[in-house]
């Protein structure tokens, strides 16, 4: 869409200068000014949402050993594909529908020393949890830096990770050392993203 410009003041003559024509006004006593004109045009920005786009570890696995009272858990990594800051909260943490061992989880600190529980105990309690790993590519501090899933609630927001970064969370589990057989516990880790 074009403006037509007009000038309402009378125009007396018309100058050439630097090859191109200009309005101007000869006034009395013979100098020249310049009219000015002024038109607006109006300019419309669409600005998109923001895609999320975050990856989170389809599974993870851990070994406890009764025997030492021990567990080897590999670390999750949360990467930030966004172009934008991105929270992290956990929503849930729970025993799957899915899995062969249904334990109630527990506080980690029901027991004062999980090594002495006996083997109702150890087959009744497990204690589940996660740790947000320190480091640059957290926004800014770090709000929830450990919790179990009788912590959460209805959610615990652990930060916020910078564009187009990765963070790292350690999962945390107790148990007791009694087991009289091997047990498969299958557990969810629910997260929300969301912009901050």
């Amino acid at each position: 869409m074009s403006t037509k410009l007009k000038n309402t003041k009378v125009l007396l003559a018309t100058a050439i200068i630097g090859g191109a024509f200009t309005p101007v006004m000869v006034q009395a006593g013979g100098t020249e000014a310049v009219i000015p004109l002024e038109q607006s045009t109006e300019v419309i920005g669409t600005f998109q949402s923001t895609t999320l786009d975050v990856s989170i570890p389809a599974t993870s696995s851990f070994l406890f050993d009764p025997d030492t009272g021990t567990s080897t858990i590999p670390e999750m990594s949360i990467q930030n594909n966004t172009n934008a800051p991105v929270y992290l909260t956990s929503k849930a943490i729970n025993v799957s529908p899915i899995s062969t061992w249904k334990p109630i989880l527990v506080e980690p600190g029901k027991y004062v020393n999980w090594n002495t529980l006996s083997k109702a105990e150890t087959n009744q309690d497990v204690s589940l949890g996660l740790k947000a790993l320190t480091g640059a590519n957290w926004l800014s501090a770090i709000q929830n830096a450990e919790f179990n899933s009788v912590d959460i609630a209805t959610g615990k927001k652990i930060g916020v990770i910078k564009p187009k970064l990765s963070v790292n969370l350690q999962p945390t589990v107790k148990a007791g050392t009694s087991f009289d057989s091997p047990k498969i516990l299958t557990s969810n880790y629910l997260f929300e993203f969301g912009l901050e």
